[in-house]
């Protein structure tokens, strides 16, 4: 499930969505708008309304393995969602989500997702405001994407699809907790 930043909408994945990509050579990959942006209507907005979103767009799809990929602000959302669909998410991906949570809500994230079992892999932009080690201490596994900015889907397709492909890999190769 891919799950967009602020001001983006699902387009920001097309090249992960392409055929080509290696991201989902053997996945079944789905971006969502979030309400409010591209084609979804508007409505109240909040964290929480978002996450239920995305938590029912999986369970209406029937999605039973899910891994939660989560730029910006869509990581925030995904750890909302994530509470939502207990035994079903088997992990996310935070991408330049550091800001979205701050250093104590990234402690108080990392604890509910524990609690979850789930693993949590985190890929940061190489701009010198690396959070890494505060991560790291909250048991996120942290990738390094060099050379790329705050959209490194669009600014970097081919760099950054290896690195998702290894967080996502990252994920499903961990047991449940």
């Amino acid at each position: 499930m891919l799950v967009h930043g602020a001001s983006c909408d699902r387009t920001c994945w097309r090249h992960q969505l392409a055929a080509s990509s290696p991201v989902g050579r053997d996945l079944r990959l789905v971006a969502v708008d979030l309400a409010g942006h591209g084609q979804s209507g508007p409505a109240p907005w909040s964290i929480e309304a978002a996450g239920a979103d995305v938590a029912a767009v999986v369970t209406r799809l029937g999605l039973e393995r899910v891994v939660l990929v989560g730029h910006g602000l869509g990581g925030a959302v995904n750890v909302e969602a994530a509470r939502h669909l207990p035994g079903r998410v088997v992990g996310l991906v935070w991408i330049d989500t550091r800001e979205h949570l701050g250093v104590p809500p990234v402690a108080e994230a990392c604890q509910a997702l524990a609690a979850l079992g789930l693993k949590v892999v985190a890929i940061n932009p190489h701009d010198g405001q690396d959070d890494g080690p505060a991560l790291v201490a909250h048991g996120v596994e942290v990738l390094v994407l060099p050379g790329a900015g705050a959209l490194p889907m669009l600014e970097a397709p081919a760099a950054f699809d290896g690195v998702l492909r290894a967080a996502i890999d990252a994920v499903l190769s961990t047991p449940r907790g």
